[in-house]
Parts: C-alpha cells; structure tokens; sequence
C-alpha cells in the first residue's frame, strides 16, 4: 500500500478534531448558508440564495419538506464555483436534521461531527486503517 504525503498526519488529525482545508471551507460555506436562512446576513448574500418553498409552483415539491435550495443552472464548469450555485448544491447534500437546526452553536457542532465522519471514514476505507472509527 502507498501511502501519500499527508497520511500519516490523519490519525493526529481525528485526535485534535481538526477538520481537512476542504472541509473547512466547506464548513464555512455551510455557515453562511445558514446565517442567510436564519436571515442574519446582508441582504446582498441574502438575494443569492433561494429557498425552493419560495418559488411559486413549486410549494409541493418534497424539497421543501428537506428544505432544499434552489441551484441556478449554469453553462460553464468555472460557474459552479459561484456562490449562488455552490451554496445551495453544498446545502441539499447536508442531512435534514443538521439543516432544520435553528441554533447556530449546535448546527456548528453537528456539522463539524458530519463532516469529521465523512472526512474520517473515507480515509479509513482508503488507507484500510479501521482503528480510525469510533
């Protein structure tokens, strides 16, 4: 097995619960999200982001129920990248539960356990190293 240059530095990470500079980045992305829907951002982040029960039409989709956002379509790769279309894709990959939280303290503690399990776990199956799980 080849190891790569950072493996050796997961199990120190899964000990601190320091999150990957991905998962970081995501997490904040999740954060944002969720000061816009708890409608404590500026409202120039605020027009960025829609939630699907918005769109008329569309108040009986079961998307609602996840409360999903909706993506904007976009012809360009480089697009996605944006924001407005990152965000909400970000968003709907996130659990119901960790998405219906009103508090900001525990969102930030469940989201941090979610991505700290989805980071973790894939390294554990990569490197084959299950002493890694809980």
């Amino acid at each position: 097995m080849i190891l790569g240059p950072r493996d050796h530095m997961m199990p120190a990470l899964y000990e601190l619960h320091w999150l990957l500079i991905h998962s970081w980045i995501q997490f904040k992305l999740y954060l944002i999200v969720h000061h816009v829907i708890g409608g404590r951002s500026p409202p120039c982040i605020l027009e960025l982001v829609t939630p699907v029960a918005a769109i008329p039409g569309r108040a009986s989709l079961r998307s609602v129920g996840r409360q999903e956002l909706d993506v904007p379509r976009t012809k360009l790769v480089s697009s996605e990248r944006a924001f407005d279309v990152a965000a909400p894709k970000a968003w709907n990959r996130l659990p119901v539960g960790i998405k219906s939280t009103q508090d900001t303290g525990l969102f930030k503690k469940q989201l941090k356990i979610t991505l700290l399990w989805r980071t973790f776990t894939y390294q554990c199956y990569t490197l084959h190293t299950p002493d890694l799980l809980i």
